[in-house]
């Protein structure tokens, strides 16, 4: 059993005992739609192949803010979109998600697509993956940050 703190896994670590497929069960893959986020998915799904883990596709949706004098708004308040942006913000979240997750099913693994509103990314991902025993997480850095640069 491994300690219960951040561990580095390489692939040849599928093949010990004690990190291989009797310890994962569960791939949390955070994903921000960038491209760079995206590199995760294909050694997430190696390793669900090879562990017989679950995929976990999550992402934070973050909500658009309105403030600085906008609309009456005085200076420095932050108010955020109206039901119907967030509501269609969430559908986006979830079609986004489920591409992954039923391209993984398609090639027969288990996966299934989560979303949050308004959450901490970090802490989010943390509490994905400390839901269930035996989670990874496997990911990219930075993808939303770098996304659009030239």
């Amino acid at each position: 059993m491994l300690p219960n703190r951040p561990q580095l896994l390489q692939p040849e670590d599928i093949d010990n005992e004690s990190v291989g497929s009797s310890f994962i069960r569960h791939i949390v893959v955070p994903l921000d739609g960038s491209t760079l986020s995206e590199t995760a998915v294909v050694p997430a799904t190696e390793l669900a192949r090879a562990t017989g883990a679950e995929l976990v596709f999550t992402e934070v949706v973050k909500l658009p803010v309105y403030g600085m004098d906008m609309g009456g708004v005085g200076y420095g308040s932050v108010h955020y979109a109206e039901e119907l942006d967030t509501r269609l913000m969430e559908e986006n979240a979830g079609r986004y998600l489920q591409t992954f997750a039923k391209g993984a099913e398609s090639a027969g693994l288990k996966a299934r697509a989560v979303w949050f509103v308004l959450a901490i990314q970090s802490l989010q991902i943390v509490s994905e993956a400390s839901a269930a025993e035996g989670s990874i997480i496997a990911m990219a850095t930075h993808g939303a940050a770098v996304s659009n640069a030239g």
